[in-house]
């Protein structure tokens, strides 16, 4: 018996030791790459940003520490006994990458042909809060400011523009119009966008099979995953979005060379089309797809995505970060300043053309916003959040008391893009929320019962 319990001693003791070492480059890794975009792309104070956006996040972020390096432009961060280390590196135009299996040198040499082409604003003003009448600017005050002392909102940016008039512009302390801040999931809805495009240019087709060539040599179903599963979080691959030690998204984000290969090395959990699964590697596979398609390489992805949204929609500080192995992040790390946001939302809502160029096929934004089957709540379409409601319950919706036709973009830390067709409306909301003091729900009905305040005084029935 004193054996058994010996070996059981040992073995829970070694568990404990490899489930701590493969749990603290997590917190080093998230810690890394959140403060070197924050310094180097944002312009932000580090100890601030570790203190209210990276500690309290999780009691293993908490734990690191962090040495920044301005002149090779990274920033390093270690775990208790300076275990774990992870370093993240900044590359114009691309954000910051963890170094997993690579090196520096190698990172830099897949950017060194990018070229920025408009250059930082000088000089910002930030801290900005206008408004249409003191009714906005009130409302402003009241989502940007910490409703306690202790509270941990942190607001960025809220804007609302309504049928083309911008109604509500406030933007946090260190804030600027032009500054870049993080869309989290978000990404995923700007990469439903770029998939129009690469259908729009013949380049890919909704239905095809056969995506990539491990699926193809496999001689298993995989190969027969379409691109609209993919889209639709439909594919059937095991996928695990739980974000602690040993999981998949976690071990994908922070410690793969290509996350795109991980979640193609995924096995399938349910066939083809069956089953609908929130998965970040789903759309870290459609990121590889556009990546394969348009030339392969890192700056030939962003050029292409440049000439193929940025610059038609005018989005001159928008940038995604990439994976070490050069593939953008699909379902993850897109910056771009508040009116950057906007234009999408606004773009979103169009019938996707810009001045008169057709950037998506004729009903793709539509198709986008179309429930997908399988999902519960009608909560979703291609890549995009819904509030449709379940077929059987309409009133069964993720936010039961805001119109069914909402649709949104969104992301970790309650980012929002919120798009109502019907009004023209797009509501904006940018932060690093880590506590319970957001309420989306709130925020845009207060949105909606302004709107309809306004549109009273000025003596017009409301629209809704």
């Amino acid at each position: 018996m004193k054996n058994l319990i010996g070996c059981l001693l040992i073995l829970g003791v070694g568990y404990g030791a490899y489930f701590v070492l493969n749990a603290l480059p997590i917190g080093t890794g998230f810690a890394a790459r959140y403060l070197c975009t924050a310094i180097f792309e944002q312009g932000e104070d580090a100890r601030t940003i570790f203190n209210r956006e990276v500690a309290p996040e999780h009691p293993l972020f908490a734990m690191a520490t962090y040495e920044i390096d301005a002149t090779q432009r990274s920033v390093e961060a270690r775990s208790i006994l300076g275990l774990g280390a992870m370093r993240a590196v900044h590359r114009p135009g691309f954000g910051c990458t963890l170094l997993v299996n690579t090196t520096a040198e190698a990172l830099r040499t897949q950017a060194e042909t990018y070229r920025r082409l408009k250059p930082a604003s000088a000089n910002p003003v930030t801290g900005l809060r206008k408004g249409a009448d003191t009714r906005w600017v009130n409302f402003l005050n009241t989502y940007l400011d910490e409703p306690t002392q202790t509270s941990l909102r942190t607001t960025k940016a809220i804007l609302v523009s309504h049928r083309g008039t911008l109604l509500a512009e406030g933007y946090g302390e260190g804030i600027g119009a032009d500054t870049p801040l993080l869309g989290w999931s978000m990404t995923k809805s700007v990469l439903g966008i770029l998939v129009g495009a690469l259908v729009q240019e013949g380049r890919a087709n909704l239905d095809e099979t056969g995506l990539f060539e491990p699926w193809r040599s496999s001689g298993d179903a995989r190969a027969d995953i379409t691109l609209r599963q993919l889209l639709e979080m439909r594919s059937g691959l095991a996928f695990s979005e739980v974000y602690a030690p040993l999981e998949d998204a976690t071990e994908m984000l922070y410690g793969s060379a290509s996350f795109s290969q991980f979640a193609m090395n995924k096995e399938l959990e349910f066939p083809p089309g069956s089953h609908w699964e929130y998965s970040s590697g789903t759309s870290n596979l459609v990121a590889r797809l556009l990546h394969d398609r348009v030339g392969g390489d890192l700056v030939g992805t962003r050029a292409w995505i440049e000439a193929k949204l940025f610059a038609p929609l005018n989005l001159s500080t928008a940038f995604i970060e990439a994976d070490p192995s050069g593939v953008l992040v699909g379902s993850s790390y897109m910056y771009a300043s508040a009116q950057d946001w906007l234009k999408l939302g606004a773009f979103f809502l169009s019938d996707g053309t810009v001045d008169g160029r057709r950037l998506v096929p004729e009903d793709w934004l539509t198709a986008m916003a179309q429930p997908v089957s399988n999902a519960p709540q009608g909560k979703y379409g291609f890549h995009t959040w819904l509030n449709a409601g379940s077929a059987a319950d309409p009133s069964d919706r993720l936010f039961p008391s805001l119109p069914r036709a909402f649709v949104f973009f969104r992301g970790h830390n309650d980012q929002l893009v919120a798009m109502l067709p019907e009004e023209d409306l797009v509501v904006v909301r940018l932060g690093a929320t880590l506590d319970d003091s957001w309420d989306t729900e709130r925020f845009l009905q207060d949105v909606l019962s302004l709107l309809e305040s306004t549109a009273q005084s000025d003596g017009n029935p409301s629209q809704r």
